[in-house]
């Protein structure tokens, strides 16, 4: 945006007690196109600057009451005045101890009489150059804030238009998948619905960088569990690592604390973006987080965090760009793995909000290591819980054989489990781990059981399971699978070879603790033989509810109402804030789904108001706002209005059961 032109003229105060020295500066000054002040006194002086903003001062030194050096010593001391350039103007003689004197006041420049006209315009000019340099840099700096807003609130509206469609393409495309379908049916609308979640993807990291340049961004200071939530983000990501046919592993070192304060949804953020960018570019190989205590003092935890893969790599001249807005280290890479190339500029600026930095090792082919910090409050309490299974049983002492052809696979598990004081033994291939078998049983030190990788070159998991299971001189030890490809019939295959345990990577060291204190005392019990726990989705029943649904799109409506209809529930529709509020005068809901952009009367007005009536009656009936506003403080402002929870568009069923199970 270009500067404003129409600045005002700038401002001068000439300050001297003699009315013919003011009247020839002045006369002087004519030549420039400035605005003239006068004044006699210092004290006069001092009155006019609290009226006006000047650009130059020009001061007597010699002046009866208040001399110019109390008057620059003064103006030195005041917010307003203290910026304000000054040169004096004196008779005297250029003795250092008088210039010295007045610099040390606050005097910029010098000028004694008789006053050469030349050098009054020249160094007057210098200073009224650099304050209209200021002041258009002032105006060109607002200008740039009221745009830098507006593109804010533009994003905001655009993103509740675009967000209100788009609940409608998923929600109907989610109870589509819920129907009947032919296989080419359940194609068209899975590709309709992963191109309506990319969609929304791109719309969050607009944005999400939008937030961040108007400095809107702010993190939450919230209690977690950075276990939990590292568990679950590898979640998140493992089904398309899997079908890809990569290892896709985590490990936290010992001494990481495990509950901390801090914004547990912008952490995980930035390890889906590091994270699932390292399953976009890696074909083959492996796709490694890892996490370490860097530093740990006062309350407060310096986490290091690094994202190892095998992928493509980075060019040594591309490594810095990548982490500019909308950049990849190639174009073609847009075309070829897609993304809006924001994803590394928002994670960097997330991160060093977090009080980190972020940084790359990497070289084409060779794939990449994106390593960063950020900064945490540990809680007081640390809740344990794998703490929890050790009070259970010890495992110290306990023979294990880890076979994995995956170099960083056994590393990971040897962590794991040496910190639980099991003896181990690896091996990287199926012959390998045979041969392990059959020493460690000459040597009367059989294995208690066998970790044992699903694809291995040559002889792969289930082919060392069979193996065991067909020779009477290796049966009985107890055998666990791990697998980065949890296929259709790999279950029933690996009950089929005697397989007790099958676990999908990545592995959560709770799990597997868990998993292999059950599995072992199953065969202290003598239950051993073939129980594969396969998990099982254990879902709250929530009792029907009448729900009032304020909402004022009709697609929107009916998406809603059918996704909950689907659960039993009864729905009254209001198409805005009034009637919302005239539905419950008239008949009694268990809660409100509010929409919170609505005519006439928006939900928060509405609740607003149903809360007032509340206060009357005694009672409260739950109301969770249903918006496809998107920044923090558009929830912070339903919160503040008196609605219980949030839920954004586009609504998942998913989530909106999860919410509404919280207040049935």
């Amino acid at each position: 945006m270009q500067p404003r032109t129409d600045i005002a003229n700038p401002k001068i105060l000439l300050v001297d007690d003699n009315p013919k020295n003011l009247f020839a500066i002045e006369l002087l000054l004519k030549k420039l196109k400035v605005d003239i002040f006068k004044a006699a006194s210092g004290n006069e002086a001092l009155e006019l600057m609290l009226h006006h903003n000047f650009s130059l001062v020009l001061l007597d030194v010699q002046m009866p009451e208040m001399d110019g050096i109390e008057v620059a010593s003064i103006m030195k001391e005041d917010e307003k005045t203290k910026q304000i350039p000054i040169i004096f103007i004196t008779a005297f003689g250029k003795e250092e101890t008088q210039v010295f004197k007045g610099y040390e006041s606050g005097a910029v420049d010098y000028l004694f009489k008789p006053i050469d006209e030349n050098i009054l315009l020249s160094k007057v000019k210098i200073f009224i150059e650099l304050d209209t340099k200021k002041r258009e840099l002032e105006i060109a700096k607002q200008a740039a804030e009221a745009a830098s807003l507006a593109k804010s609130d533009f994003l905001a509206s655009m993103s509740h238009e675009i967000r209100t469609p788009m609940n409608a393409i998923i929600g109907m495309a989610d109870l589509l998948r819920s129907t009947k379908l032919t296989p080419e049916q359940e194609e068209y609308v899975e590709i309709s619905q992963n191109a309506g979640e990319n969609l929304l993807h791109v719309i969050n990291d607009i944005l999400d960088i939008s937030k961040i340049e108007s400095g809107k961004l702010e993190l939450e200071h919230v209690e977690f569990d950075l276990y939990k939530l590292v568990d679950t983000t590898c979640e998140i990501l493992a089904m398309g690592a899997h079908q890809k046919g990569l290892e896709f592993l985590y490990h936290i070192n010992d001494g990481v604390p495990m509950n901390l304060i801090g914004d547990p949804n912008r952490l995980r953020q930035i390890l889906l973006n590091l994270m699932g960018n390292a399953i976009k570019f890696t074909s083959e190989g492996e796709v490694v987080l890892r996490l370490e205590k860097k530093r740990g003092e006062n309350g407060v935890l310096t986490l290091l965090l690094s994202v190892a893969d095998t992928g493509i790599g980075i060019p040594d001249e591309k490594r810095e760009k990548i982490f500019e807005s909308f950049s990849q280290a190639d174009s073609s890479t847009t075309r070829r793995f897609g993304g809006t190339g924001l994803g590394l500029t928002i994670s960097k600026r997330l991160i060093e909000k977090m009080g980190g930095s972020i940084y790359v090792e990497s070289g084409e082919g060779k794939g990449s290591t994106f390593f960063f910090t950020a900064n945490f409050e540990i809680q007081k309490e640390q809740k344990g819980r794998v703490k929890k299974f050790e009070k259970m049983r010890d495992m110290r002492g306990l023979n294990f054989l880890v076979v994995d052809d995956n170099s960083t696979n056994r590393i990971i598990l040897r962590e794991m489990l040496k910190s639980w004081g099991v003896k181990i033994t690896e091996a990287e291939d199926g012959p390998s781990a045979l041969a392990e078998i059959e020493k460690a049983k000459q040597n009367s030190s059989p294995f208690d059981l066998l970790l044992l990788d699903c694809h291995m070159p040559g002889m792969d998991g289930f082919e060392v399971a069979k193996r065991i299971k067909d020779e009477p001189f290796l049966s009985g030890i107890a055998v666990m699978m791990l697998t980065s490809d949890n296929r259709e019939g790999h279950i029933a295959r690996a009950k089929g070879v005697g397989i007790e345990q099958y676990m999908v990577k990545p592995i959560k060291r709770s799990s597997l603790y868990h998993s292999i204190l059950t599995l072992l005392d199953k065969r202290i019990a003598g239950k051993g033989g073939s129980p594969i726990e396969e998990s099982e989705k254990i879902t709250q029943h929530v009792s029907s509810l009448h729900i009032l649904l304020a909402e004022d799109d009709r697609i929107n409506q009916t998406v809603s109402q059918r996704i909950l209809e689907k659960e039993g529930h009864k729905i009254t529709i209001a198409s805005n804030g009034r009637e919302a509020i005239e539905a419950l005068d008239a008949k009694e809901f268990d809660l409100i789904l509010m929409d919170v952009n609505m005519p006439q009367l928006d939900g928060c007005e509405a609740t607003i108001k149903i809360r007032e009536k509340e206060q009357k009656t005694g009672k409260h009936i739950p109301i969770i706002a249903m918006t496809a506003l998107a920044f923090k403080e558009d929830k912070s402002r339903c919160l503040e209005a008196g609605m219980d929870d949030f839920v954004s568009k586009p609504v998942r069923a998913e989530e909106l059961y999860e919410v509404i199970g919280k207040y049935a």
